[in-house]
């Protein structure tokens, strides 16, 4: 007996196997028929009419050997066969070709709801007119079974007998008769109902699958960093877009490929010793790296590998993010100067003060015996030279508080184009012959706010430096002035950090050299007061053009690259600006009648009180003195009709100079004041006050400065 569970096919096989063999006997019913009426033809003698027909001599042969044996396996077959259909799980049927259903297995009457196949075969019953839901499916079908083709597939809409609608796929073969006309048909029937629910929630979720992905690409695609991942052997699996446009290839291009097809060798083997490293510690690992992209930008990112984990825990890939961290470090390195900057600008600033007190002290002592021993004496030329030398220790200090935007000038419209010009020719002539200037100016002048003597420091100090730059080498350096737009104004190497354009245009001067270039890294420490390349404590050059820039409110920018020489481009706010709108305070006048009255001197450094005092009394005048702010404000109240001036130092400890400057007014509302101080008028004057000095004097000071101070304050009306 065979397998109920055997395939269609091999059922199918089988039921034509057994058609094959009872054609094959009706075949030889017949042939056995005729030879049984031949024979009893030869018995009986031929009829009158078929005398005349018989051959007497023809031998006359029955062979029935073997028939019995062929019925019995014809039974056995048919009743296995049979034993197969009516236990089949499969639906099988057997259709007229006008869709009568001739019979049917119990499998086929429970898909419609029937307990026997008896309910569902039966003379005229068109089984396919009653249950089939969709007309148009019987008439598909019946024009299939008459067109006499086998044809598997076809699926119909069904009714069951309780009405529900079932989905019904058929496969149905052809059988003919010896002379090819169609007998019947054969088929399976499948109830793929279930089946295609499911399929229908397979594609349904395929599509959300898709859908999912699409959206999870475009998500990826969406975030700016550079994601990729890889397989165990390194090779790419996907990115998203911005890692391909950083590689430089269509994504299709990248999948399957590894580092080494992607870039060079030597970098190929540092990522893949990162891969490495990271898949054995089993844990994320993270690097910094300068990159490029194919059309030469470069970016610095941050790289965070990860292992990919399947299932079980077990790593199965990478994952990577390279985050573009240009922006960020530059930030970072601009809040670095900014805090460096503020840092200097306190430091310089309160070593200015104490440096300059005491050069007060000594330029003071100084001028003093030199002029009490006369010019004839021995040692005048040495206490000249000492004097010159303070001096000059007294410009550093000022230097360094211009290097840090501390210093102070009265800004006004001048024309950069002439302003440059005449700073070209002074150092024109004692530049190297190897060296060539050469200078582009516009014919028409550019106005810009600033300070004359300034602006040409600055080109000086740019010229020395790409003379420097050069060196010994033949060279040239390339000056050229021209109004930018703001945007041209912003550069990656922009100085001081943090700056932003505050107007549309500004005057650009720019100074291009041939010489051996800047390194990248080095670039933000240029402008380092006594910072060199070269050796150690170089000067203040490119410090002090800083500080003059920031003081105009401009910027300067640098590009270079090692051995590809340098450019410095200065932007200067344009003229005319329009002042700010700031409240007018009504001059101060001196007290009248020169000559006569007391000058209250009020600093807590005895030697500088002293020397002071020293001063004004060579310079005829009569002199209080006080330590500090409480003593003063006490010692004018004592002389008050006897006090004209106050000499007033700004840093002491207890009362500041402001806060004894509104204690003196606040006695005497018309007593003039001088305030002096170490710091730069600049810093000394900044913040809100109530009250405000006659003028400022700036130490150290000689008995020259402090009598033109006493001069203008006590000479005519001062403004605040």
């Amino acid at each position: 007996m065979l397998d109920a569970a055997m395939t269609k096919d091999q059922l199918l096989a089988e039921l034509g196997a057994l058609r094959e063999r009872v054609f094959q006997l009706e075949r030889e019913k017949k042939e056995t028929a005729l030879a049984l009426k031949r024979y009893r033809h030869a018995e009986e003698g031929p009829s009158d009419s078929e005398a005349g027909y018989r051959d007497e001599k023809a031998p006359i042969a029955l062979d029935i050997s073997g028939r019995a044996e062929r019925e019995e396996a014809l039974r056995k077959s048919e009743e296995k066969h049979r034993h197969i259909i009516e236990h089949s799980t499969e639906g099988i049927f057997q259709m007229s070709p006008d869709g009568r259903l001739l019979s049917a297995n119990p499998a086929f009457a429970a898909m419609f709801g029937f307990e026997s196949a008896r309910q569902i075969v039966g003379e005229g019953n068109d089984f396919c007119e009653k249950l089939c839901v969709d007309p148009q499916d019987r008439s598909k079908l019946l024009e299939l079974v008459n067109g006499g083709k086998s044809f598997p597939g076809f699926e119909m809409k069904m009714r069951r007998r309780n009405g529900d609608v079932f989905l019904m796929s058929l496969n149905v073969g052809c059988i003919r008769d010896s002379h090819g006309d169609l007998l019947h048909c054969d088929g399976f029937a499948t109830d793929i109902t279930d089946r295609k629910r499911a399929e229908e929630a397979l594609r349904e979720a395929e599509m959300e699958m898709r859908r999912q992905s699409a959206m999870i690409g475009s998500l990826l695609d969406s975030i700016p960093d550079f994601i990729f991942y890889k397989d165990l052997n390194g090779v790419y699996l996907g990115c998203n877009h911005p890692f391909a446009e950083l590689v430089g290839r269509p994504r299709d291009q990248i999948v399957g490929k590894t580092d080494y097809d992607l870039v060079e060798r030597k970098k190929a083997d540092f990522y893949r010793e990162h891969d490495k490293r990271m898949l054995e510690s089993s844990a994320p690992r993270q690097n910094e790296e300068w990159i490029a992209y194919p059309d030469g930008r470069e970016k610095l990112v941050e790289t965070l590998k990860t292992p990919l984990r399947g299932p079980d825990g077990a790593p199965i890939g990478i994952l990577g993010i390279s985050r573009d961290i240009t922006e960020r470090k530059r930030m970072e390195q601009q809040q670095q100067q900014l805090l460096k900057a503020e840092s200097l600008t306190r430091m310089a600033g309160a070593i200015a003060h104490h440096f300059n007190n005491q050069l007060a002290v000594v330029m003071g002592g100084l001028e003093m015996a030199r002029e009490d021993l006369g010019a004839d004496h021995s040692i005048a030329a040495l206490l000249t030279e000492s004097c010159q030398a303070a001096g000059k220790a007294a410009d550093i200090s000022t230097r360094m508080l211009a290097c840090l935007g501390q210093t102070s000038a009265e800004l006004t419209a001048l024309d950069l184009v002439q302003t440059c010009n005449r700073a070209i020719d002074r150092q024109v002539a004692s530049f190297p012959q190897s060296i060539r200037i050469e200078s582009s100016m516009p014919s028409e002048p550019i106005a810009i706010r600033g300070h004359g003597p300034k602006v040409e420091q600055v080109l000086s100090n740019l010229i020395a430096n790409a003379q420097e730059a050069i060196s010994d080498d033949k060279g040239t350096i390339r000056i050229s002035v021209r109004v930018v737009s703001a945007r041209e104004a912003r550069a990656t190497h922009l100085f001081p950090a943090g700056w932003t354009p505050q107007s549309d245009l500004y005057g650009c001067l720019e100074v291009c050299d041939t010489g051996c270039g800047i390194a990248v890294e080095q670039i933000d420490s240029i402008f380092d007061p006594f910072f060199s390349t070269k050796f150690t404590g170089r000067g203040l050059g490119l410090a002090e053009v800083q500080g003059i820039v920031r003081m105009h409110g401009g910027a300067v920018s640098v590009e270079s690259a090692p051995g590809l020489g340098s450019v410095f481009s200065v932007f200067w706010p344009l003229a005319p600006i329009e002042a700010a709108s700031l409240p007018k305070r009504a001059p101060r006048s001196a007290p009248p009648g020169e000559g006569a009255g007391f000058v209250l001197v009020v600093d807590d450094d005895c030697a500088l009180r002293n020397l002071a005092a020293k001063m004004l009394g060579r310079l005829g005048r009569r002199v209080l003195t006080a330590a500090g702010g409480l003593e003063a404000i006490e010692v004018l109240r004592a002389r008050e009709s006897e006090t004209r001036l106050v000499l007033l130092d700004l840093t002491m400890p207890g009362m500041n100079g402001w806060e004894t400057l509104a204690g003196l007014r606040a006695l005497r509302p018309d007593i003039a004041v001088i305030l002096a101080s170490g710091y730069d008028k600049a810093q000394a004057m900044e913040g809100s006050h109530t009250e405000f000095p006659q003028t400022f004097l700036h130490k150290p000071y000689g008995m020259m400065e402090l009598k033109q101070a006493i001069d203008k304050v006590l000479g005519a009306p001062i403004p605040d």
